[in-house]
């Protein structure tokens, strides 16, 4: 896949890389081939809207860990430890030197946890 990720213009979800025809992207949401020029790259969408930001992160854990606990319990300790790490952001920003944008992934990273739980919840 490129380095850069690609978001398909007209569902927003992430594309992966087209493997068997003469395209460099596919969208299987869509399931549309695309090239290059027709696609976004996650910076310039995320630039734009903070809640794409956060489609785009639950989409990624998703992916990275598809089972998610059925108990709420278990989900809001996830939640939670997203949470901590905000802090741990915010304290390192103001005492070590820590950066802005360390404590944006992390309140996106935890925004995301929290709409997953939401989905989830019975």
């Amino acid at each position: 896949m490129k380095e850069e990720k690609a978001i398909c213009p007209k569902c927003l979800h992430l594309v992966e890389e087209e493997k068997e025809l003469d395209y460099p992207y596919y969208c299987p949401t869509c399931d549309k081939n695309l090239y290059g020029f027709e696609v976004k790259s996650v910076k310039e969408l995320c630039s734009l809207d903070k809640y794409v930001e956060i489609d785009l992160e639950l989409l990624r854990a998703k992916r990275k860990h598809p089972k998610f606990p059925e108990d709420m319990f278990h989900q809001l300790a996830i939640m939670q430890e997203e949470a901590g790490e905000v802090t741990k952001a915010v304290l390192q920003y103001k005492y070590e030197g820590g950066s802005f944008e360390d404590i944006k992934s992390e309140l996106i990273q935890t925004a995301a946890m929290c709409m997953r739980m939401l989905e989830n919840l019975k």
